[in-house]
């Protein structure tokens, strides 16, 4: 074993290492979040690995935000009623999937949050608004875990 190594004097961390460090935290306060309430903890318990902990599996959920595999806009016709699905994975689990339809000029014709399907990935928002013109449509669907990371797709139906 060698000594601990020590920053000269005057040498400050550079602005990557102060950004680590500040995420490193917030990591850790979810983290204890999940331990002080009894119901999350159990759920992260329930999906450890040997050798981890709650705590660290909270803490590398935290890093991790949720990944979007496919939209399926084959369903949606522009009629009320029409469907449209999105496949999300989280290493931990998604808490909501919200969609958003626009015009091709950005207009806003609906949004509204998307329901998990059975199969548990996949997500299914059922259109409430008529839109006549559906070739240039921009669907967005926005994903978040429950760190409250959020990651967001985009497609434009031609």
């Amino acid at each position: 074993m060698g000594k601990r190594p020590r920053r000269k004097n005057g040498t400050d961390r550079s602005a990557a290492q102060k950004r680590v460090i500040a995420t490193f935290k917030k990591a850790v306060l979810y983290a204890n979040s999940v331990m002080a309430d009894t119901v999350r903890r159990a759920a992260y318990q329930f999906h450890i690995k040997p050798g981890q902990s709650a705590f660290n599996r909270a803490i590398a959920d935290f890093f991790k935000p949720p990944v979007f595999e496919e939209i399926d806009s084959s369903g949606y016709n522009g009629q009320i009623g029409s469907t449209l699905i999105v496949s999300v994975m989280d290493d931990f689990q998604v808490a909501s999937v919200m969609a958003r339809i626009e015009k091709g000029d950005g207009t806003l014709i609906e949004e509204g949050d998307a329901s998990l399907l059975p199969d548990g990935s996949s997500w299914m928002y059922v259109s409430s608004v008529q839109n006549s013109t559906v070739t240039g449509t921009t669907i967005i669907f926005t994903a978040k875990d429950l760190p409250g990371h959020s990651s967001t797709q985009t497609k434009t139906i031609s």
